[in-house]
């Protein structure tokens, strides 16, 4: 028999934009109880200061593409980071603005639906990440403010197939790069049909075919059981608005990825999701470049004459990036991306999908940001070694 999932509802939810001290957000939410989480009243696009950015399709480079010193940043109190050089300040201060001035951008509703294995104090971080995710890049995507579903789920493949047979796949997309045809997103997943013993642990997503954006998280059974330890722990579920990164990478580039761009694939997300739960209150050091320097000294070493950028940007090989090498491979991407952001701004960043869907990639990087592919690879190397070594 399958068990019903264990799970509270959050009838309306208050994320407050009132920053207090490092730049943490207030997270107001009214609990009850049934089968589901909902979150938000959707307020009314007329109630939203937000508008979609300019698509641009192309950008100068720019000392800092942001102001650190910017009066919204200044009015409320949000403490930067700090890097080797100012690119981190600069970019972490367009993210903050753009959070800010989308402070009144219309809440999407929000369903969470927990696993019978899932403690029911797992959630309360996920939502919050995302929502913080939403309220950062929302006017980016289309349509603006479209549901979204959070499924979360433990140790339990029996009641996640069935839930995965009978609320997701009859909505999956035909136009879907990674589920077409006999494939579903339980059987492709979860192995529902293939005889797999044991669930996956990490996350997906996918926008459904009724414009729902459907993340998946799940957790280890130790993790599932009990609420964060730690400041850590909960920073990872504050990330959760990672999978929504996803959905607009997909979407601005037409359900294609950047041919020759594989480093922005995972390393854009992470730039963002790392972002937003800082805003969403993570208080440690959101960058988290001291643990992707070891293996990148290593690689150094095994590499003294290869540069950085054509060897790990250029050629952004996955099988090279396996094991202890995957925190280098994410520390790459994330530092491209912080690098991009500082110096051509968000709206630059996200017009390389638009413009990188006709094309050779050198052709994508002139086009937006005016310089050549090899110059853009040249000088983010020189800012991988000032950040990492």
């Amino acid at each position: 028999m399958i068990k019903k999932p264990f799970c509270v509802t959050v009838s309306s939810l208050l994320l407050l934009v009132a920053l207090s001290g490092c730049g943490a957000a207030r997270f107001d939410a009214e609990n009850g109880s049934a089968p589901s989480v909902h979150i938000g009243s959707q307020p009314s696009a007329a109630s939203s200061t937000a508008s979609s950015p300019a698509a641009a399709d192309s950008f100068a480079y720019q000392d800092q593409a942001c102001d650190p010193m910017h009066p919204l940043i200044a009015s409320r109190n949000i403490r930067l980071p700090r890097g080797v050089g100012p690119e981190s300040r600069t970019a972490a201060a367009c993210i903050a603005i753009e959070w800010l001035r989308n402070e009144r951008f219309p809440i999407p509703r929000l369903e969470i639906v927990r696993s019978p294995a899932v403690d029911t104090s797992r959630g309360e971080n996920d939502a919050k990440g995302i929502l913080t995710m939403e309220r950062i890049l929302g006017p980016r995507f289309t349509p603006q403010s479209a549901p979204i579903l959070l499924l979360l789920i433990g140790d339990d493949q029996a009641w996640a197939c069935d839930y995965g047979k009978r609320s997701i796949d009859p909505r999956m997309p035909k136009n879907s790069p990674f589920y077409q045809g006999e494939s579903s997103w339980s059987d492709e997943w979860l192995g529902c049909s293939k005889g797999k013993s044991a669930l996956p642990w990490g996350g997906s997503n996918i926008e459904l075919s009724d414009g729902t954006r459907f993340v998946f998280s799940s957790c280890t059974p130790a993790d599932c059981a009990a609420a964060p330890e730690n400041d850590y722990e909960a920073s990872l579920a504050l990330r959760s608005g990672h999978e929504l990164v996803h959905i607009l990478q997909l979407q601005l580039g037409r359900q294609r990825e950047i041919p020759g761009f594989d480093w922005m694939i995972e390393g854009v997300p992470i730039y963002f999701d790392m972002a937003a739960a800082w805003l969403a209150g993570y208080s440690g050091n959101w960058r988290a470049l001291e643990e992707k320097k070891t293996p990148y000294e290593a690689w150094r070493k095994e590499h003294p004459a290869e540069n950085v950028s054509i060897a790990l940007l250029d050629h952004y090989d996955w099988e090279r990036m396996s094991g202890t090498k995957m925190q280098m491979r994410w520390a790459i991407g994330q530092l491209a991306t912080e690098y991009i952001v500082a110096h051509w701004g968000i709206d630059a960043l996200f017009a390389m999908y638009r413009n990188g869907t006709d094309g050779l990639p050198g052709d994508v990087v002139m086009r937006t940001l005016g310089i050549s592919k090899p110059d853009l690879y040249l000088r983010i190397d020189a800012y991988l070694q000032s950040e990492l070594e």
